[in-house]
Order: C-alpha cells, then sequence, then structure tokens
C-alpha cells in the first residue's frame, strides 16, 4: 500500500470515529489538502479507499450493558462488520447524526427511553433496518 493510501486511510478512519465537530472539521480540511497537494492521483486513492469502505456494512449497537455490547461488537467486528456502538436513546440519535449506517441492533431493555419506544420513534421518521436484542428471560 502507498504512502498516500495509507495516509488517506489513518484520516479516513480518524474522520469516520470523531464525535467533536470542531476535530471532524479540521480532519476534513486535511483531507481536502491532501487531495488538492496530490491532485487526481490523491482522488483516484480516496475514491478506491470509500468504495472498499462502502462494503463493509455499519451497524450501529445500541446496548446499555457492557459485557454484552463488546461481545456482540467482537462476533460482528470479526465478520468485517463495522461498529458503532451507544448506551442510550440520546447517544443512538447522536450516533445516526454523525454515521452512515445500515443497520441498527436494539436493546430492548435501556435505562431512561426503552428500546421499544426508540424503534417506535425511529419507525415513525425512518426504514433503516432494526434488529431488537433482549437478554431479558422468558
Amino acid at each position: 500500500m502507498s504512502d498516500l493510501l495509507k495516509f488517506v486511510s489513518e484520516l479516513w478512519r480518524e474522520f469516520e470515529t470523531e464525535r467533536d465537530r470542531h476535530r471532524k472539521s479540521a480532519i476534513a480540511k486535511q483531507l481536502t489538502e491532501t487531495l488538492r497537494n496530490n491532485n487526481l492521483t490523491a482522488l483516484r486513492v480516496l475514491l478506491s479507499y470509500f468504495n472498499a469502505m462502502s462494503r463493509a456494512p455499519h451497524i450501529l449497537l445500541v446496548e446499555d450493558d457492557r459485557e454484552i455490547c463488546a461481545l456482540v461488537t467482537r462476533f460482528l467486528q470479526s465478520n468485517d462488520i463495522r461498529v458503532s456502538t451507544a448506551g442510550d436513546g440520546r447517544h443512538m440519535d447522536q450516533a445516526l447524526k454523525d454515521n452512515r449506517i445500515d443497520l441498527i441492533v436494539l436493546d430492548v431493555m435501556l435505562p431512561g427511553e426503552d428500546g421499544l419506544m426508540i424503534c417506535r420513534r425511529l419507525r415513525s421518521a425512518s426504514k433503516l433496518p432494526v434488529i431488537m436484542l433482549t437478554a431479558k428471560g422468558e
């Protein structure tokens, strides 16, 4: 992999995971500057990377139990799926604003707004697929 591709890949990963708006803007400016300085070569590299990244589905796991969250995340990542996590509805809303999500895995029992209420709210505004998850017996 070329040094330019490695650099752009690292910047893009950092951009995708960054939650701070100002830092995200700074990373975007750095990506833009890299493209400008390297003309079409960098653009081709970046497009190639974006295409590769777009093949991996991105799942948002909404789960407040850290052990379950870690277990599900490890499983999904071991199957080449990108995973973002949120511990409640408020963090889920932010993750949906910050990322392009393909599917939500939603815990039924969450603090504050429970998973069923969140699912109803999502369904009224979106067609994003949701899989309900529960550790509750019976």
